[in-house]
């Protein structure tokens, strides 16, 4: 492999129609460049700097990059085959109509990036970080993700199918069409998000989370779900078929127009939940805990349910039979009753929280 003689720094110039490989570059600042037309192949380039550059019909083969940023620069056409990125940085930049495969990428940080048409196959992407970004009208089939974080972007039109999944974060971001099909995820957290039109179908996932999420037609299908937390979570118009729910955490949840069927809530908790207008036919029920929640609205009568636990809960009146009081908690409810105990000056510098088991909302 031959030194590729480029001064340090070049601005301002054309590069197109070439076919370069077998050259190492390093330590070399483009400013202003426009590369067209141009195949590389069997290279090595590290600590490389680009600013205010164009790339346009640019495809890499069996090349490798090590430590190489992007600001302020944009991508039309950029094809990929065998390609090997290890620390880049995009910053500020706009990428549109990728599609690569067999990719291994390590640590790729992008900030106020804007992604268009990204079709990706067959790679590994660890500890991706996307930052107050926009990905779009995108396909990722068949590839490894570790460890990606996405926060304050925009994620609209997304596919992924048959992908591996370990650690995916997304937090403060929108969510719009997004849909998930075979393959596996391990610990798939959405939080305080808004996301519209999302579907999990037939994947394996060991730890979701939606916590303090808004979520509009959101479509779950043949999923394992165990220990699923939807903490605080609001779910408007949505529909779930075969989906296993135990020891899940729907605790504070708001559910409204929804449908659950066939699904199994075996020991999970609807702690204080609101849920309206919502059907689980055919569901199924054990140890379930409605205390304090509110079903006036949506009745549990064509489930399985056992041993259920509703004290203080406001039911449906075709499900006034399954109402219970827990004979502890009435015990302890009267005893503060009769005894009014806590404190009496309603001038305290702190709050006064009510007494007995309704300051724990049950």
């Amino acid at each position: 492999m031959n030194d590729l003689v480029i001064p340090k720094i070049k601005k301002n110039r054309v590069l197109s129609n070439l076919s370069r490989g077998n050259f190492y570059l390093s330590n070399t600042h483009f400013s202003n460049y426009r590369f067209k037309n141009i195949k590389i192949y069997n290279s090595l380039c590290e600590c490389i700097k680009f600013e205010k550059c164009t790339f346009e019909n640019v495809e890499f083969v069996d090349c490798e990059l090590n430590e190489v940023s992007f600001i302020d620069c944009t991508f039309d056409h950029i094809n990929f085959l065998n390609l090997v990125v290890m620390e880049i940085d995009f910053n500020e930049s706009r990428i549109n109509n990728v599609f690569g495969k067999r990719g291994f990428f390590e640590e790729s940080q992008l900030n106020k990036v804007e992604l268009n048409n990204l079709n990706i196959e067959e790679s590994s992407l660890f500890n991706t970080s996307l930052v107050n970004s926009l990905l779009q009208k995108s396909n990722f089939f068949q590839n490894d993700i570790k460890h990606s974080s996405i926060v304050e972007s925009k994620l609209l039109r997304l596919r992924y199918e048959n992908n591996s999944f370990k650690t995916r974060i997304v937090a403060n971001s929108e969510c719009n069409q997004n849909s998930f099909s075979s393959g596996e995820a391990e610990d798939f957290v959405s939080f305080d998000c808004k996301l519209n039109e999302f579907i999990l179908e037939g994947l394996n996932i060991n730890r979701i989370s939606f916590h303090r999420s808004d979520i509009n037609n959101l479509r779950l299908y043949k999923l394992n779900l165990n220990c699923a937390n939807f903490v605080e979570a609001k779910i408007d118009n949505s529909k779930h078929e075969y989906v296993v729910l135990n020891n899940s955490q729907l605790t504070d949840a708001q559910i409204y127009h929804s449908t659950y069927y066939h699904c199994v809530f075996n020991i999970a908790s609807f702690n204080r939940a609101v849920v309206k207008n919502t059907d689980f036919s055919k569901s199924e029920f054990y140890q379930t805990d409605y205390r304090g929640a509110s079903l006036t609205s949506s009745s549990l009568a064509k489930t399985k349910q056992s041993n259920i636990k509703t004290h203080g809960t406001k039911l449906d009146f075709t499900d006034r039979t399954l109402a219970s009081n827990d004979p502890l908690l009435g015990t302890i409810e009267k005893w503060y009753y009769k005894h009014n105990v806590g404190p009496r000056d309603k001038n305290l510098e702190f709050p006064v929280f009510p007494s007995g088991v309704s300051r724990y909302g049950i």
